[in-house]
């Protein structure tokens, strides 16, 4: 990826794709691209795509749906219109795509834009954010939404928790709740120890979730690096003890770089950056 620039990307994706823009401008730097560009071109070959299409044509649909996807719900940026293409490395060879460890990029990559965000320069958050709404409202009892009760008769069915929230809120506006800067504000500022829910994942709870939900359990604890192209955040389930239902110590100095968060491809990639890199991907 280090010697990609703008021109080999646009071959790239025209290449893996079958779509190359006409506009210059579509592309922002060397590597990001804007959304939507794709998002008419998918709009245009939809209805060609069918149960008859060769698998290449399906394969390069399939792509563009990721890099939309990407871009637009899982690494968005603060505009919400911007992808990278150096993801199209990971999704060149799908028999790979499936081996890569997504919700861990997922995870570095939102906890780098809290970190951003939580700079007093910065205005807005990106990331993955109904992962974070769906935490939130799991630990934080103030903060939940209203929820309507369900008939006797009525089950939640076998869903992700994020779905069942959906389901319970029906996306009805009278179950919204209080979204406003200032209720938040106080809201954390008077927390009390006994508002928080430490341990929301009952093993009742976790029985009835999905089989693909509790994939890799044994794993939850792992005190890990967590990579996202080139942003490297830590996985420190040591600081966290007491969601896994054990004691928390009081926790050790970080093991990560304090400066870590300057450490992506906003700095000049040499060879002290790549040296970093490469030992993070070690660990």
């Amino acid at each position: 990826m280090r010697y990609f620039n703008r021109a080999a990307y646009m071959d790239m994706l025209h290449r893996l794709t079958g779509f190359r823009s006409e506009d210059p401008d579509v592309a922002i730097g060397s590597s990001r691209m804007q959304l939507v560009p794709i998002r008419d071109h998918l709009v245009q070959i939809h209805d060609t795509i069918t149960d008859d299409s060769a698998e290449v044509d399906v394969e390069q649909y399939t792509r563009l749906l990721l890099l939309l996807l990407f871009g637009g719900v899982l690494f968005p940026n603060t505009s919400g219109n911007l992808v990278s293409l150096r993801f199209l490395h990971h999704i060149a060879d799908f028999d790979d795509t499936v081996s890569y460890s997504w919700g861990g990029a997922v995870l570095s990559f939102l906890y780098r834009q809290m970190c951003r965000a939580s700079m007093g320069t910065q205005r807005d958050v990106s990331g993955f954010l109904p992962l974070l709404q769906v935490w939130v409202w799991e630990r934080f009892l103030q903060l939940r939404p209203p929820l309507p009760q369900l008939p006797a008769n009525v089950h939640i069915p076998d869903l992700p928790l994020a779905c069942r929230w959906v389901l319970r809120r029906r996306l009805a506006r009278e179950y919204h709740g209080h979204h406003n800067l200032p209720f938040c504000r106080d809201v954390l500022d008077f927390l009390e120890d006994a508002q928080f829910i430490w341990t929301p994942y009952s093993e009742e709870l976790i029985g009835t979730l999905p089989a693909y939900c509790t994939h890799g359990r044994h794993i939850w604890r792992a005190s890990v690096p967590l990579t996202c192209l080139d942003i490297v955040e830590h996985h420190a389930s040591e600081r966290v003890f007491r969601q896994f239902r054990f004691s928390q110590s009081i926790p050790t100095r970080p093991a990560w770089d304090p400066l870590h968060y300057e450490r992506d491809d906003r700095m000049r990639v040499d060879d002290t950056f790549i040296d970093w890199l490469t030992a993070q991907l070690c660990i």
